[in-house]
């Protein structure tokens, strides 16, 4: 990670990340968001080279009139591009599978976001809470999310002790991914005269869910 000499990280381009270096495109269809990934081949001082996105054995297409955004995750920062284009590249040579390449460009110098800094991300979605193992579902509202637990907004009739295990099911709107998460309550504080909030912490850490929270976090800070 490239760093100043008194310790102010520098702005980074998107070619200034070394080949084999796995990129996010994010793109939006009938507005919904979904991700897709590649791997930078090359760089030169214009653009990266990244292979095609390919599913079910078909290359995605992009439009070259269209932004889209472009994340690097490292370990603990994500370097966010909002604006850059994506274009196919079609190829010749035998060494390209699908005999093309994407070529991505960028104007932007940005610097890396912290994840600690929006790690909870805000939702106030509707869904439903239940008991494990009880199929009586009351409805909730999702208030918050991160990649080890959630907010939940329930009614006070609904009356929960702090490790009760449960079942908390809700859709998201942007991607329409439905979750059925289980989790145990750590916590309840009265969020208002008739509801009460409810933290809950997940058993373990969900990829689905940490991918899920890891858009979210995108999304919202653009």
């Amino acid at each position: 990670m490239p760093w100043g000499a008194k310790g102010v990280e520098w702005l980074l381009k998107l070619n200034e990340f070394k080949p084999n270096t796995e990129i996010i495109i994010t793109v939006e269809k009938q507005h919904k968001h979904r991700e897709v990934k590649t791997t930078i081949i090359d760089s030169n001082e214009y653009a990266v080279t990244a292979e095609p996105v390919v599913i079910q054995d078909r290359v995605v297409n992009f439009h070259e009139d269209t932004d889209y955004m472009i994340s690097v995750n490292t370990e603990r920062k994500v370097y966010l591009y909002k604006q850059a284009k994506v274009k196919i590249i079609k190829l010749k040579s035998a060494r390209f599978k699908h005999n093309c390449v994407l070529n991505i460009s960028t104007d932007e110098d940005v610097k890396a976001i912290n994840r600690r800094d929006f790690y909870r991300v805000f939702l106030g979605i509707e869904g439903t809470i239940a008991r494990l193992k009880n199929n009586n579902f009351f409805q909730a509202t999702i208030k918050d999310v991160s990649a080890n637990g959630l907010g939940v907004i329930c009614s006070n009739t609904l009356r929960l002790d702090i490790g009760s295990e449960i079942v908390v099911d809700f859709t998201d709107k942007m991607t329409g991914e439905k979750f059925k998460l289980t989790a145990t309550i750590v916590r309840c504080v009265k969020n208002d005269p008739e509801t009460f909030l409810y933290g809950c912490q997940f058993p373990e850490e969900d990829s689905d869910v940490e991918k899920f929270v890891a858009l979210q976090q995108r999304l919202h800070i653009l």
